[in-house]
């Protein structure tokens, strides 16, 4: 939206509100693409319908070869059968290392083939050591890991793949449940955040995606490797292996490019046997290519982001060449002549962006509709009178973008040190930026943005706060940060929804609750904390945590769960409560449950207006010992609260117990 559209005006006086400019908007579109994947798991990205080829490490080169061929893909995970364990990826750079090493070492060419027809994949990672090819790491991830956190591992992939491992519940051996790859991955992004996209309206040029030629090299397009129709096939194949690269544009004499040498053209000279005469031309080998070859998809520097990831979305691409256009050809260059190749590992790196471990990310549902919600992101005063360590914050009467802030933390031994600092705070129309610079270098910056959700009848607030400060203080921070800002938006969402009530029945319409709800007075918060020590390691815990109707089986009150199949963070409850004289209540409800890295979060709204949250927390005491910490929070009708916390109490310290003796049990039943 441009920064001229009409706003309506309010009565509350605002600091200099504009809407972000142009860079800004393409920054923001950034966010909420990353804000997106650290709410979605690898599950979200697999097809509705998909098979995996899984190859066992003890076949031969050639059966595995003939495995690939036959099912028309290119890489595979690897299976030790003998460990019972993921050993890696077949991909076409192997079958390259393979080729290039018998091609420099075997005298005999004959008997070089004999050798790979008996060769088994096991032993391909010996053939990288003579060839002094760095061994590829092997890295994976859970399934239930956030893509934001998937994707920054696919990122250090050598195969631009990454396998998700989970783990049998029976014999805890790993089980490979799929491999995402950088395509899935950017198309999950293209399909997901329509909006978004088109707000990457900056230039490929400006955004410094891929790599482009520099005069300060060599060769003229240095450093862009480049073959012609006449060049063998060996050195081409010599450049896959040498660079780690998987594709080489093939040009003419004027720099122009005709075409584009892919490492899955060796697959095809595999197929026909012509890999044993590596000395043919690129040409040559070009023409037994497949007639699927879509063709090379090219591009300008003066290409937006936005066109890129839409053409993602319309079909699969694994790189662009970057040639001259108009602009070029004006500065007297020529048109189509080679300027660069973007891959989508390059374009993944900008999207996912340089993330450190001080950017978290926390995210709240408010039943309040958008605009009471903006109407307290937009007055930074009432916002940050909800912090817990923020005791005086004023504005700057000479700048009303400047706010004094004065904090209080708890530092050991109960010691409290006051700091006071400056933020500089810009609202949006979707929410509120701050920046600010405290004690010891400490930078924060916080990015809060609220959209309307289920047809406007609730709220979504996401703030992404990025942090740095000294490393050696960043794990007291980053704690402070993360109390600091989780209950900051519990008492955001406390805040408006005493405020409002929502008629259910009429979705997005909201009343006053101090003009016709005045029961709300009666209703009344308590919080618990419940504590236990289990002797299971913490990945045993965290994957029952993550296993939501695992856990809940465990509940003496809970008789069924159901997972929404259109919503996997819907969940639809059944309970059965005792009430006195031995009458039992039935009563069903949704849960809303989220799975960060270190546990569970479950919010609730049951019969009678009783609101429950929960958040559970797991961390490893000592080797083998693993510490659950369970808060509960429950706002009810006054006159039933200690009914509510009896059964809270029963039913959370009976489940905890549960879960203690079931997995120490299996944990001792595996010793």
């Amino acid at each position: 939206m441009q920064s001229g559209t009409p706003r309506r005006r309010t009565s509350r006086r605002r600091a200099g509100s504009h809407l972000p400019p142009y860079h800004d908007n393409h920054e923001a579109a950034l966010y909420a693409i990353r804000a997106m994947l650290r709410g979605r798991t690898g599950y979200d990205a697999f097809p509705v319908s998909f098979r995996l080829i899984v190859l066992d490490t003890k076949l031969s080169v050639t059966r595995a070869l003939q495995c690939l061929l036959a099912n028309n893909v290119v890489s595979a995970p690897l299976w030790d059968s003998e460990k019972s364990s993921f050993a890696g990826m077949l991909t076409v750079l192997d079958i390259i290392h393979l080729i290039q090493y018998y091609y420099k070492t075997a005298v005999d060419f004959d008997n070089a083939k004999t050798d790979v027809d008996k060769f088994r994949l096991e032993s391909l990672r010996e053939i990288e050591k003579n060839l002094g090819v760095a061994e590829p790491p092997l890295l994976s991830e859970h399934p239930n890991s956030s893509m934001l956190d998937s994707a920054k591992v696919l990122m250090q992939t050598h195969a631009r793949r990454l396998p998700l491992l989970d783990r049998d519940t029976e014999t805890g051996h790993e089980v490979i449940v799929s491999v995402l790859t950088q395509y899935r991955l950017l198309k999950f992004i293209a399909l997901n955040c329509p909006s978004e996209i088109q707000q990457l309206h900056l230039s490929l040029r400006k955004l410094k995606i891929g790599t482009y030629v520099s005069s300060s090299g060599i060769s003229p397009f240095h450093p862009i490797a480049t073959a012609t129709l006449n060049t063998p096939v060996f050195d081409v194949v010599h450049m896959f292996s040498e660079r780690s690269i998987s594709a080489v544009p093939i040009i003419d004499e004027d720099g122009i490019v005709v075409d584009m040498y892919e490492t899955v053209d060796v697959m095809t000279l595999v197929r026909l046997g012509v890999y044993q005469n590596l000395d043919l031309t690129v040409s040559e080998a070009l023409k037994t290519r497949s007639p699927d070859f879509l063709g090379v998809v090219i591009c300008t520097a003066s290409d937006s982001l936005r066109t890129l990831m839409e053409l993602i979305k319309k079909r699969r691409v694994h790189r662009l060449v970057v040639v001259e256009g108009e602009e070029e050809e004006k500065a007297g260059g020529k048109k189509g002549r080679l300027l660069g190749i973007i891959t989508l590992s390059d374009v993944l790196r900008y999207v996912i962006g340089d993330h450190d471990i001080g950017e978290v990310s926390y995210t709240k549902v408010i039943n309040a509709p958008l605009q009471a919600v903006l109407g307290i992101l937009h007055d930074p005063p009432a916002l940050m009178g909800l912090s817990p360590v923020i005791i005086e914050v004023s504005v700057d009467p000479k700048d009303e973008t400047k706010y004094p802030i004065a904090d209080s933390l708890v530092l050991a031994f109960g010691y409290k040190m006051k700091t006071r600092y400056t933020a500089t705070i810009t609202r949006t129309e979707d929410g509120m930026h701050a920046e600010s610079q405290a004690g010891m270098g400490t930078r924060t910056k916080v990015r809060y943005t609220a959209r309307a959700i289920e047809e406007g009848s609730k709220t979504e607030v996401t703030e992404d706060t990025t942090i740095t400060s000294f490393f050696l203080v960043s794990p007291y921070v980053k704690s402070v940060v993360d109390k600091a800002h989780n209950e900051t938006l519990d008492r955001l969402a406390a805040k408006l929804e005493n405020e409002y009530f929502a008629l259910r029945r009429v979705p997005g319409v909201y009343i006053p609750r101090t003009i016709i709800y005045p029961m709300s007075l009666f209703f009344r918060s308590h919080q618990v904390s419940y504590t236990k020590q289990i002797n299971a390691p913490l990945e045993t815990v965290l994957r029952f945590l993550h296993d939501p109707p695992a856990l809940m089986g465990l509940s003496p009150v809970i008789i069924s769960v159901s997972v929404d199949p259109e919503d996997k963070t819907k969940y639809t409850i059944v309970d059965s409560l005792l009430l006195p004289f031995g009458y039992r209540m039935k009563t069903t409800y949704t849960a809303t449950i989220t799975l960060p890295e270190d546990g569970m979060h479950a919010e609730t709204a049951a019969g009678m207006g009783t609101r429950t949250a929960v958040r559970s927390t797991v961390r490893a005491i000592s080797e083998g010992v693993t510490e659950v910490v369970e808060v509960t929070t429950v706002n009810c009708f006054f006159l039933l609260l200690p009914f509510v916390k009896g059964v809270i109490d029963k039913a959370h310290t009976e489940t905890l117990d549960r879960l203690a003796a079931k997995l120490e049990s299996e944990n001792d039943a595996s010793a």
